[in-house]
């Protein structure tokens, strides 16, 4: 289906039951009609995202209610962004080849394309909403900490140093140096108006040390670049995640918007979820049990030669890759309103 709906408007009853057909999500039913509520208004959003609920021809027990439909961004500069930065096609590329075999539960996906011409991207996915979803603003319970890092682990452990990382060259490369070159400039264009905006709110000596790493920063990135690499999600944190509370296993953990699926160091995302997800106390009460946790699971699902020091030494690398490919520096504020990446594990 090569020519595809590139906004909502476009959308129609029947378009939407031949890809479900085609999906094998329904049979001989029809979509009569359908109504649609935009759930995508935040500006940081990586594309114009609604749910669709569905009203079907006959009485069809498996087939989807309602589904979410995610376009890429109207805009045409922020789309031009999406389409130097690869995010768009990466993410339908991800749920075409990799979805899979990923080793960890996603949205079922019922349609996704991509126009390299105009950067349009089409996903037809699975509605997740009924799930529970956690409030990035809160602290992040314990028992879910475990689970989603749980979850994580089987994914890393899956992909550990494997030559199939190879097989997907629309996949990011953390370590690549034109990428490592960019996470340089972004920092340093960034840097003093950290210190403008935050002022007084930052942490006693996170000046300092923020100036320490502004010098050293390419020999870090370098550093950090070297040994273990895997497939990593590239924005883990709860904002992402859902949880379907009728199972116990990992598969529990639902992880939605691919974007920047990548291979790096498996830390890349343990230290990402540790820095957004909790309040500092919050933090400093459960770091130590839920990084030996994540360690121990790796561990048991076949992952040898990388011990517990050599795993926290690449944990503390990865929070000040953080701050130098987020945009924390600029925003000052993380999950529930505390500024700490890099005081983390210190």
């Amino acid at each position: 289906m090569s020519d595809f709906p590139r906004t909502f408007d476009e959308i129609t009853p029947g378009w939407l039951t031949q890809v479900l057909h085609e999906s094998g999500a329904i049979n001989g039913e029809r979509v009569d009609s359908f109504e649609s509520t935009n759930i995508g208004d935040d500006q940081r959003l990586q594309g114009d995202v609604s749910r669709i609920s569905l009203t079907h021809d006959s009485a069809a027990p498996d087939a989807p209610e309602s589904l979410v439909i995610k376009f890429s961004l109207a805009d045409d500069k922020r789309r031009v962004w999406q389409i130097q930065n690869g995010n768009s096609e990466r993410e339908v590329m991800f749920y075409s080849e990799l979805a899979a075999d990923v080793g960890m539960a996603v949205p079922s996906v019922y349609f996704s394309q991509f126009d390299s011409d105009s950067g349009h991207m089409n996903i037809v996915q699975q509605d997740v909403g009924r799930f529970r979803a956690v409030d990035q603003s809160d602290d992040c319970s314990f028992d879910d900490a475990t689970t989603t890092l749980n979850s994580l682990a089987q994914m890393n452990s899956k992909w550990w140093n494997s030559d199939r990382l190879f097989d997907y060259p629309w996949l990011k490369n953390q370590s690549d140096s034109d990428q490592l070159q960019s996470n340089i400039d972004r920092y340093n264009e960034r840097l003093e108006g950290c210190f403008e905006i935050l002022g007084d709110f930052l942490p006693v000596g996170f000046e300092s040390l923020a100036r320490k790493y502004q010098s050293r920063i390419a020999e870090i990135n370098e550093t950090y670049s070297r040994g273990a690499q895997t497939l990593v999600y590239g924005d883990y944190r709860t904002g992402n995640l859902v949880f379907d509370d009728s199972t116990t296993t990992e598969s529990r953990v639902i992880a939605f918007d691919w974007a920047g699926a990548s291979w790096a160091k498996p830390t890349s995302d343990v230290s990402y979820f540790m820095s957004l997800n909790f309040g500092i106390e919050s933090r400093r009460q459960n770091e130590s049990q839920l990084m030996s946790s994540y360690h121990e699971r790796l561990i048991d699902l076949g992952v040898g030669d990388y011990s517990f020091d050599e795993f926290m030494d690449d944990a503390r690398l990865g929070l000040f890759n953080v701050v130098s490919t987020q945009d924390l520096l600029v925003q000052g504020k993380v999950g529930n309103g505390s500024f700490q990446p890099c005081v983390l594990f210190l």
